[in-house]
């Protein structure tokens, strides 16, 4: 009797982790949903979009969890700064990309990364347009020397202001 009984325990256990493993999996997935979510609305609320204006912010944090290495919600982190920076929806949503690239190319927090490049940004007295003409400069000199996107980003908190009064 003791021989039929293993097969049947072992036939239980196996099911109750296949049951576990799905409800773990079920709970991360609405665990992110809710982060992303909450990241969304501090994103709107900070850019002070309207409702339309909210599910193109959202589109934009989802596309780059499909289609980059950063998740949705980190994506919607990438915005937050972006808003905090004084971008509204559509600069956001267009600045997103070169953002994403700058921290995939100087192996930074995408927060970080947006950080230092809206500030570089400000600092020069820039458009919100040109943030894509900082992160190039960033990424041609990080490639071509002997430095990082941090320490470009510590360097320009002294030069942008000095480099914008003086028209550069």
């Amino acid at each position: 009797g003791l021989k039929n009984l293993i097969p049947h325990v072992a036939a239980v256990t196996i099911s109750y982790m296949a049951m576990r493993r799905a409800v773990r999996a079920f709970m991360e997935a609405v665990t992110v949903g809710s982060e992303f979510e909450q990241q969304m609305a501090i994103v709107g609320g900070i850019v002070r979009a309207t409702a339309a204006e909210f599910e193109a912010l959202s589109a934009a944090a989802r596309k780059a969890g499909e289609t980059t290495v950063w998740t949705a919600t980190e994506a919607a982190n990438a915005l937050r700064y972006l808003g905090m920076a004084g971008f509204n929806t559509q600069e956001s949503v267009a600045a997103l990309e070169d953002v994403l690239n700058l921290a995939l190319i100087g192996e930074l927090d995408l927060s970080r990364a947006t950080d230092i490049a809206t500030d570089t940004l400000r600092a020069f007295g820039l458009e919100a347009t040109e943030i894509g003409r900082v992160v190039d400069v960033f990424t041609g000199t990080i490639t071509r020397s002997n430095t990082n996107i941090e320490a470009m980003g510590q360097a320009m908190k002294y030069v942008a202001p000095v480099a914008a009064k003086l028209g550069y």
